[in-house]
C-alpha cells in the first residue's frame, strides 16, 4: 500500500534511509553517515517533518506486512536554476525488497508523470538502471557534494 506517511513513522522512515545509506554509498561514504549518530539525526529530521502543520504532498511510504518498506520524497528543486522545478529528493527501499515493484510504485506515486531532475552518486548502476527505465537521462550535469564526504553525484531529467 502507498500512503502518506503518519507522525508515529518517523524512526521507521529514518532508518530506512540509514540502512539505505549504508547499503548502497557504503563503498562511498564514512561510517558517520550510517552508524548510530546518523540515525538519532535523521529522526529528529522525520520527527520535524512528520510534525509540522502540513506533510509534504508529495511524501509517500510504501507499506507491506504492516512494516514500512520504503519511502519516496518529490519536491521544489533547490538550485537557483534547476533543470526542473520539481526534483526527486529521495527514494530508499529496504535492500531486502529490491526488485520487488515498491520502488517504482513510489516513484509513480511522489513523481507522477511530471518532469523531474534527481541527484545520486555517480558510482551508482543500479540506481540508474532504475532512472533510465523510468525515462530519466544524463545530460552532462555533474557536482561534488561538500555535505556528502566530496561525494561526485550526476544530474538525470526526464
Amino acid at each position: 500500500m502507498i500512503r502518506q506517511p503518519r507522525f508515529s513513522e518517523a524512526a521507521a522512515i529514518a532508518a530506512i534511509q540509514v540502512d539505505g545509506l549504508r547499503d548502497t554509498y557504503g563503498h562511498l561514504l564514512p561510517a558517520e553517515f550510517s552508524g548510530d549518530a546518523a540515525l538519532r539525526r535523521r529522526s529528529a529530521m522525520w520527527t520535524k517533518i512528520l510534525g509540522g502543520e502540513t506533510i509534504p504532498d508529495r511524501l509517500f511510504v510504501a507499506e507491506s506486512s504492516s512494516r514500512i518498506q520504503g519511502f519516496a520524497f518529490v519536491g521544489s528543486s533547490l538550485e537557483a536554476r534547476p533543470a526542473r522545478e520539481l526534483c526527486l529528493h529521495m527514494i530508499y527501499v529496504r535492500s531486502e525488497q529490491h526488485g520487488t515493484g515498491i520502488g517504482q510504485a513510489l516513484l509513480e506515486a511522489a513523481g507522477r508523470e511530471d518532469p523531474l531532475q534527481l541527484w545520486m552518486a555517480k558510482d551508482n548502476p543500479r540506481a540508474y538502471a532504475f532512472y533510465r527505465r523510468n525515462g530519466f537521462v544524463f545530460e552532462g550535469t555533474e557536482r561534488v557534494d561538500s555535505a556528502a564526504d566530496d561525494l561526485e553525484e550526476i544530474q538525470l531529467v526526464r
